[in-house]
């Protein structure tokens, strides 16, 4: 059997099945692999995180800021089309929370060209988040350059009392 025919059938006889068990009907998500490229074969996406975000450290600024870093890792190869050498990984955005909940204005981070550590300014007065989910993209350091999407967004888990001293 010719693979992407096998991956077709599977498609199909998942759709079968959802509608004999009743699900996926109208009015109900669907959870199955629905989506299909224009040549009507499905595409592949990672099901899972693709990029992880880890806290390397924090530390108080003297106008009472925490500075709290972090930086990327791909998990998932086959979110940059396999690629074996080295990304360089850059914040499109903070997707949660879009605002602070104490101050005025959105979460700034600080993302230096050619530097793997990234910088997320939590103003004086604001508690520090447990964690923060980030829009991420990656992109090859060889030439040409090629740019990855990173979906789904990473989730930057903060540890309790990471931040305490001055």
């Amino acid at each position: 059997m010719v693979r992407g025919a096998g991956v077709r059938l599977a498609v199909v006889a998942l759709a079968v099945c959802l509608a004999a068990c009743g699900g996926g009907g109208e009015g109900e998500p669907s959870t199955g692999p629905t989506s299909v490229a224009a040549t009507g074969s499905p595409t592949t996406r990672p099901s899972g995180p693709v990029v992880n975000a880890t806290t390397r450290g924090c530390h108080r600024k003297r106008t009472g800021e925490a500075d709290i870093q972090f930086s990327f890792s791909i998990l998932e190869r086959s979110a940059v089309e396999n690629y074996a050498g080295e990304l360089e990984f850059h914040l499109v955005a903070v997707t949660d929370p879009a605002s602070w909940s104490t101050v005025d204005g959105a979460p700034e981070v600080i993302d230096r060209p050619h530097n793997e550590i990234f910088h997320l300014l939590v103003p004086a007065g604001e508690p520090i988040p447990p964690e923060m989910t980030l829009h991420a993209e990656a992109e090859t350091v060889d030439q040409p350059v090629q740019t990855f999407d990173l979906q789904p967004d990473a989730i930057l888990a903060i540890p309790v009392g990471v931040c305490t001293s001055g």
